[in-house]
């Protein structure tokens, strides 16, 4: 059973745009207290008891964008990032995804994807999007999420970087998808960056810092003009299950290089094994002194 009173919310202010109308709607699946000190709109909101059972039959997307490494050729060492989004009618999410739905979502998220090419080196190639079905679990069931099953939605592209640099696959930077717990954050991590994004020091340009979170705000736009939003779906508050969507309120780069572990090339192309003196017999034998 989840910890805290969800929020039952008003109809939003007439003053709201679009996208602050549909914020609005998307809290009312945030736990009570959290939400409540993040809207300007405070004594609009009230913490009336709504039902505590199973998660609402919430259905979802999320879009699996895949950046393939074409001198590795290896799948293993392809690159990937996925976004959460929910289809809006009328103020309230709709579990209906018509073909339509998926190609406006497409459209959006290719925009956001190919904003990195510039900046990624030529082996890296954007080349495949995937839309898969999500929706969660009851709360007797310890897994969060029901299975995706096959993808509702499938994009191919071919469309190689251009940035300048060769460096190792795990430099990159992170896009930090801020909600309003900060415990339940969601981030993106980035394709390899190409080195020519990096100051002497290290650093993302500043640049960068300012464009990539404009590129994703220009995602989210499109996203919203159609009718979809951008959210990160949370399964716990304070260490007590709790299953919902949270909306993405902020988001934010610094110019802190990151790194991505998991992306090391899982297979070696060369390798040089020596034994060391000891194996040759030229080391003391030290046991013996």
């Amino acid at each position: 059973m989840p910890s805290g009173v969800p929020l039952v919310i008003k109809p939003p202010p007439a003053a709201l745009s679009k996208g602050e109308k549909i914020l609005w709607w998307i809290t009312s699946t945030v736990a009570a207290g959290i939400t409540g000190d993040q809207f300007t709109f405070n004594d609009e909101i009230s913490a009336l008891a709504e039902n505590t059972g199973d998660p609402p039959a919430t259905e979802w997307r999320r879009v699996v964008v895949r950046y393939f490494d074409t001198q590795s050729l290896d799948l293993a060492d392809a690159q990937q990032y996925s976004l959460d989004i929910v289809n809006y009618t009328n103020g309230k999410i709709d579990n209906s995804w018509t073909t339509a739905d998926h190609d406006a979502v497409k459209t959006a998220v290719e925009a956001f994807a190919r904003s990195w090419l510039p900046i990624i080196p030529p082996r890296l190639s954007l080349d495949q999007m995937l839309m898969y079905r999500m929706a969660f679990r009851p709360y007797s069931d310890a897994k969060p999420f029901a299975d995706t099953g096959s993808p509702a939605a499938a994009y191919g592209f071919n469309s190689p970087g251009s940035g300048t640099g060769t460096v190792p696959p795990q430099p990159c930077t992170t896009v930090t998808e801020r909600t309003a717990s900060r415990s339940n954050w969601g981030r993106l991590y980035s394709p390899t960056l190409a080195g020519s994004c990096y100051t002497a020091a290290g650093r993302l340009l500043g640049t960068l810092v300012d464009s990539i979170p404009q590129a994703y705000n220009s995602m989210f736009d499109a996203l919203i003009t159609g009718g979809f939003h951008l959210v990160v779906p949370t399964t716990s508050v304070n260490r007590s299950a709790f299953r919902a969507l949270q909306s993405v309120s902020a988001v934010s780069v610094d110019d802190v290089t990151d790194a991505h572990h998991r992306r090391r090339f899982k297979h070696s192309t060369d390798r040089t094994i020596l034994p060391t003196p000891t194996e040759l017999g030229q080391a003391s034998d030290l046991a013996g002194r």
